[in-house]
């Protein structure tokens, strides 16, 4: 609800933005306002209308807040207006000493938050406020000084800002020059030796150093310097644990700064010879580690350092960090590749790496054997010249087999140039790098031949095996076959006939189960008991030889036995024969 009981807050400025942000909060609040881009238009309808409140900027080119509120005080229409003040500019007790004793008014800080403003409002709405007040006399003294006072302290202040944009610039050219000449490939002492020109140039230093830590890990040696007397460079070492100025460097990033050397006795003999005063040092870090120190110096006892040139400094001494660590990296490397190659070139398996079209980019010297070719002819050799024609396909073939892993296997047949062929077996790594693929071939031509002979050996005992079923099944006798567990194995039709049962009821069960139950348990310990017989026999006389059909009747028998050794195991055979003509 609009508060029109306490009527129209005025707002006055010459920037539409801040009038349109003050409009929106004091309206999302019931405030009812009305802007005004012009201060005298604002002062006539003050006159007109009386608003509850005038809220102003301080700074305007027509009128600034200052003489809005003298024009307000010395007109009767206007003396008792309350008015609210907002500045960037100048501070609440920089404005009441050029008003003083005018009252009616509140001070809004700028940047102010939706709270503040509202804050201000309901301030300047407190029937509490003093109100009125005549501006002293010497008003537009204090006002001019005011301003001219902080006009002059924004000047030095945006010339200060100007320096430092200045030395910033240079800094940030130099950083990237150093970057660009790392990235070139410029020699890592050489690179350091501009770093440590480009640190004295703009941190007015005169003494610079690169310390960079041995690979003992214990000492730092002077690797870059400027400055220094001939012979320094190169034959400085310091102990890196702690070091000579009592701090411990290399296990932080933090900068150490050394505010007055004279009195100190702990630094070392190059700076209390070189007379340093003051020094700044930052850690050199690269990969996670340390790596040394970059340190800059100065004679001059005004000489200080500021955070700016930390921060430069630090940028300085990561560049050399990063530099170094690449280097360290491209060196092992160099190394990983030498090995990586001697594995390679010294492996026992033909290796082959091919372009994306299978052509041969690199072979070892075992390829070279199993191909019959020259290293030189290899390369650059299709497959499809080394790879018989039928297999060209299954190549093809093995590739698309397993995209997502891309890992392939197969056999295939190759072709060597005196028309001979070999049988190999393959593995393949699609795009060990982009654009290659990698190929291990093993020679199985050898064991192809053995795997035929052995097939068709298999193949021969195979059909003999058919051929001994195919004969016991045409037997007139039935025959059962029993392991040395005397369970039964294997049965004909002619024993599915004379006892009743299916093959299928048959296989598994003891040898037991064709008697009849009075027999079982004697023939039980007949059958552990005698030996396994060596050749055919019938079985011992004096033993009741009878069987009994799946129907429960019982008919005499006669039985031979013999053994046989199978891939199984041995099997006992016997040849039942159905005795009952005979009686």
């Amino acid at each position: 609800m609009l508060r029109h009981m306490e009527g129209v807050i005025y707002l006055v400025g010459d920037q539409r933005t801040d009038l349109e942000d003050y409009a929106d909060v004091l309206t999302r609040h019931g405030y009812e306002t009305k802007t005004f881009s012009s201060p005298a238009e604002a002062l006539r309808a003050i006159a007109a209308d009386s608003p509850c409140v005038v809220l102003a900027e301080l700074l305007m080119l027509e009128m600034d807040g200052f003489d809005l509120l003298y024009a307000l005080r010395t007109e009767p229409a206007t003396r008792d207006q309350r008015l609210v003040i907002a500045s960037a500019v100048l501070t609440k007790d920089e404005f009441a000493s050029v008003v003083e004793n005018v009252g009616g008014w509140v001070f809004l800080p700028k940047p102010a938050t939706p709270n503040e403003v509202l804050a201000a409002v309901e301030e300047a709405l407190d029937p509490g406020l003093p109100a009125g007040g005549d501006p002293p006399a010497d008003f537009d003294e204090r006002h001019l000084r005011a301003m001219h006072s902080k006009l002059l302290e924004k000047q030095l202040q945006s010339e200060a800002t100007e320096r430092e944009l200045v030395v910033r610039a240079h800094r940030d050219a130099a950083l990237a020059e150093l970057g660009r000449r790392a990235l070139a490939g410029v020699a890592e002492l050489d690179l350091q030796d501009e770093a440590c020109v480009a640190v004295s140039t703009l941190l007015e230093v005169e003494l610079v150093e690169v310390l960079q830590l041995e690979d003992d890990d214990h000492t730092l040696r002077m690797t870059a310097g400027l400055g220094w007397p001939d012979g320094v460079v190169s034959s400085t070492v310091d102990d890196a644990h702690p070091d000579a100025l009592g701090v411990c460097m290399l296990m932080t990033s933090e900068v150490r700064e050394l505010e007055d050397c004279r009195a100190r006795d702990d630094l070392p003999e190059r700076l209390s010879g070189a007379a340093v005063v003051r020094g700044l040092r930052v850690a050199v870090l690269g990969a996670g580690r340390p790596l040394g120190i970059l340190g800059a110096y100065s004679t001059r006892p005004q000489h200080s350092f500021v955070p700016a040139d930390r921060t430069f400094l630090q940028a300085v001494a990561n560049l050399i960090g990063v530099d170094l660590a690449n280097r360290a990296a491209l060196t092992a490397l160099e190394r990983r590749e030498r090995e990586l190659s001697a594995l390679f070139d010294d492996s026992r398996e033909a290796l082959i790496v091919t372009d994306l079209d299978l052509r041969s980019v690199r072979v070892n010297d075992a390829a070279c054997r199993l191909f019959g070719r020259s290293r030189e002819e290899m390369i650059g050799l299709p497959s499809s010249v080394v790879i018989a024609p039928e297999s060209v396909a299954d190549l093809a073939g093995g590739w698309n087999v397993a995209p997502e892993t891309g890992e392939s296997s197969g056999e295939l047949a190759i072709l060597r140039p005196d028309g001979s062929r070999r049988r190999v077996e393959y593995s393949g790594t699609k795009e060990i790098v982009p654009g290659l693929h990698l190929i291990a071939l093993r020679d199985v031509t050898e064991r192809s031949v053995m795997e035929e002979a052995l097939r068709r050996t298999t193949a021969k005992a195979t059909a003999a095996h058919r051929r001994y079923l195919d004969l016991i099944e045409t037997l007139p006798d039935g025959v059962v076959a029993v392991d040395t567990q005397g369970r039964i194995a294997l049965v004909n039709a002619q024993m599915e006939q004379m006892f009743g049962y299916s093959r299928a009821e048959l296989i598994g069960q003891t040898l037991e189960f064709l008697l009849p139950e009075r027999l079982r348990d004697a023939h039980v310990v007949h059958r552990t008991q005698q030996p396994t017989p060596a050749r055919s026999r019938a079985m011992a006389r004096g033993l009741e030889l009878c069987g009994c059909r799946k129907d429960g009747s019982e008919f005499p028998i006669e039985i031979g036995l013999s053994a046989v050794e199978t891939d199984s195991g041995q099997l006992v055979t016997a040849v039942v024969t159905d005795t009952t003509e005979r009686t």
